[in-house]
């Protein structure tokens, strides 16, 4: 139900100008599920942001705006990619993701005066590509590169994710677990930190007490 209302909204001719923010909100709780960690909620989450950037793009494509309009899209596209291809593993590579993060990249982000270690965060340094001084690669180049180059950059990637294969940070938007019963909090702020080492949280004071004869030892 909620889907075809979303949808519905914004077919709607006058609506289509919010679409932009919804997908900047979109992406914003993308990364405050992933950095809980709730990679499920996640990908669903960039699963209606890809759908809702698409909407966006052909609203752009069909009213003929202007550049930036064009590099709205294209940003947006680009972080799906990441979140997709980098952020959230998936059992197989997608090779044409992974050749637009790259063009992405060299279009909008890749400086030829900087060397690989001053620009350490493009996907386009690894894959370790030569090119002449001060040249910068153009977006045919890096379609033109074979698969096997793709596959060597998603090896890479693969080699420089965590040992649990996520990224830790953002500790404040992930939910507290209660010190004595592991309980969840449904939402930020539910449960309270102990006063006195500010560190373990407590879903209510019934739990907090349960556990003071051990935890006033710590």
């Amino acid at each position: 139900h909620h889907e075809q209302e979303w949808a519905a909204f914004f077919q709607h001719p006058m609506n289509w100008i919010y679409l932009h923010g919804a997908c900047w909100v979109l992406m914003k709780l993308a990364d405050i599920y992933y950095c809980r960690p709730a990679l499920e909620e996640c990908g669903e989450v960039v699963d209606k942001l890809s759908e809702t950037a698409e909407l966006l793009k052909q609203h752009i494509t069909a009213t003929d705006y202007l550049k930036d309009h064009i590099h709205m899209y294209e940003k947006l596209k680009y972080q799906v990619n990441i979140f997709q291809c980098v952020w959230l593993k998936k059992e197989t590579v997608d090779v044409p993701a992974l050749r637009d993060i790259c063009a992405y990249e060299v279009k909008y982000l890749y400086s030829s005066s900087l060397d690989s270690s001053e620009q350490p965060n493009l996907h386009v340094t690894w894959l370790g590509l030569t090119f002449p001084p001060h040249h910068t690669p153009t977006v045919e180049e890096i379609y033109a590169l074979p698969e096997e180059c793709m596959l060597k950059l998603a090896a890479i990637i693969e080699s420089e994710m965590p040992p649990d294969g996520h990224y830790v940070y953002g500790k404040e938007v992930q939910l507290l677990v209660c010190g004595n019963c592991n309980k969840q909090e449904t939402a930020l702020g539910e449960f309270k930190l102990c006063q006195r080492c500010n560190k373990v949280a407590y879903c209510g004071r019934k739990c907090q007490k349960t556990s003071w004869k051990g935890h006033k030892k710590v």
